[in-house]
């Protein structure tokens, strides 16, 4: 089971995104917390962060089983308990959202991070680690192959690949400029690529996840909500002539250059905090 997650705002978007994906996908929505839209809902959310002084007032989770993982209705939602209860959040409204598309499902699961008793924002403090646990958890119970994890990989007896590209300087100010944790983002982008089937796929996952692939000076280039720019390779640690092979199918001439992406961008995302 792969579980990834992150805070967010724009919840107009996320709202769109949820229930009009790409591609041929079915929704179903599974649960939600009143009677009202989700763009309302997820809208209501975000107003009441800002009480807090808080930005990000979503917390949006995306769980996907292995291929091949038989899931029922009543295990998506199961699931979506577990992983509210290592995270903390089995008290908080949430809403859930299921996609598929005859190959593989994901389910969508948002939390509200506002605590109304204390006007505070819950925490993601080690959320990736509380992932995994929620996984093995999901796993054990569901009776579901065990999907490696980062422990798994650091145990593998295989030599790793040579070290990729990482954070330059430059990407590394920008980061800090956009309150991007640069680890977590790694391995947000690691875990949408370990669970895509194929480049388009993969692609899908991380627009879904707010970012815009499109194309560098010397290879793939993903574009996040602010407009900032970082390489692929660098993302996932891998050295550019792999993840140019593996993204081949993608055109890079078929896709946007940084300036229009960051456009684009800015369209789907117009209250965002600019990056200079």
């Amino acid at each position: 089971m792969i579980v990834i997650g992150i805070c967010r705002d724009a919840p107009h978007q996320l709202a769109q995104t949820l229930l009009q994906p790409k591609g041929d996908k079915r929704v179903l929505v599974l649960e939600l917390p009143y009677p009202t839209t989700l763009r309302d809902i997820f809208l209501e959310w975000q107003c009441l962060s800002e009480v807090t002084r808080g930005t990000k007032g979503l917390y949006h989770a995306q769980i996907c089983p292995a291929a091949g993982d038989p899931m029922t209705i009543s295990r998506w939602l199961r699931a979506a308990d577990i992983l509210g209860e290592n995270l903390g959040l089995q008290q908080r409204l949430r809403a859930v959202v299921l996609h598929e598309d005859g190959k593989r499902s994901y389910l969508h699961v948002v939390w509200q991070r506002t605590d109304v008793d204390t006007w505070t924002l819950w925490s993601n403090t080690d959320n990736y680690r509380k992932h995994e646990l929620a996984s093995r958890r999901m796993e054990q119970e569901f009776g579901q192959a065990r999907v490696p994890d980062k422990s798994d990989k650091a145990k593998a007896v295989a030599q790793p690949d040579p070290p990729g590209p990482v954070f330059n300087r430059d990407e590394g100010r920008q980061a800090r400029r956009t309150d991007v944790r640069i680890t977590a983002m790694k391995a947000q982008v690691a875990a949408l690529k370990t669970a895509a089937e194929n480049p388009e796929a993969f692609r899908t996952a991380l627009e879904d996840a707010g970012y815009l692939l499109a194309r560098g000076d010397s290879g793939y280039i993903l574009v996040d909500r602010c407009g900032a720019v970082y390489s692929l390779a660098g993302q996932l640690k891998q050295k550019l002539a792999r993840v140019n092979e593996f993204m081949a199918p993608i055109s890079l001439d078929a896709l946007p250059t940084a300036d229009e992406a960051k456009d684009r961008q800015f369209q789907l995302n117009p209250h965002r905090n600019d990056v200079p």
